[in-house]
């Protein structure tokens, strides 16, 4: 069986884009392991051509190789001309998410990754920051209360006490492990709920709501108000 290495943005929709893509390939008949994210600094995008894959590798929610195996994307600006070394793609910058992407793309393949609504719905919300229309309010997206939003939250405010990609990575094995757990979490499609529920997330969130309590409450002391402009 062959191995395939899924490469991923450092975000919510990228690593759940690279847990469907390990679904959805898993039922191609491949064996899929999760390799570190990715980020857009500038040191990526001058070094992508060479930069040191595993191969053969699958890239979700990110810029297109011309060596990827399969290439999985809804970002406007990573709209490629895909070369004949990708067997798989699916670009489409009509969806939210690329986790939508990979949803339509399996819907094409006649597979079925079960119970993903409420798992893209969410990730929808977060990765296109549409939170009025889902009845979010703005202070819930500072100290989150609904547990999608928590896990978005940890990996927007993770420390340097555990990096973002050391965060994914338990993220991911958390969401694929093959317990009793997840297997109702998937019949019930409240995967991020179990997740937020991790003592490592509510670490990094116990830490953060404290820090962020603190500034507000400064807030006043360091900023003024010019018309409608908060100078801070």
């Amino acid at each position: 069986m062959e191995t395939l290495h899924v490469y991923y943005h450092m975000d919510l929709d990228g690593i759940i884009s690279a847990y469907l893509a390990k679904k959805l390939f898993e039922k191609m008949n491949y064996k899929v392991v999760f390799e570190k994210p990715l980020d857009y600094s500038p040191e990526s995008r001058k070094s992508w051509e060479k930069y040191k894959f595993k191969t053969p590798f699958i890239i979700v929610d990110f810029i297109y190789h011309k060596k990827a195996f399969a290439w999985f994307d809804h970002h406007a600006s990573n709209e490629a001309k895909v070369s004949d070394n990708t067997k798989y793609h699916y670009f489409n910058k009509e969806c939210n998410s690329c986790s939508s992407v990979i949803q339509k793309f399996a819907k094409q393949q006649k597979i079925c990754l079960g119970r993903t609504f409420r798992l893209i719905k969410q990730t929808n919300i977060v990765d296109s920051a549409k939170y009025v229309m889902n009845k979010i309010k703005p202070m819930e997206t500072i100290i989150p209360k609904k547990d999608f939003m928590k896990v978005a939250k940890a990996l927007d405010v993770v420390s340097d006490e555990m990096s973002v990609s050391e965060l994914s990575r338990k993220i991911l094995k958390d969401l694929s492990s093959n317990t009793l757990k997840e297997f109702f979490d998937s019949l019930f499609d409240a995967r991020l709920e179990r997740i937020a529920k991790q003592d490592y997330i509510k670490k990094i969130l116990e830490k953060n709501k404290t820090e962020t309590e603190k500034k507000l409450k400064e807030f006043p002391n360091y900023s003024k108000k010019d018309g409608l402009i908060v100078i801070y």
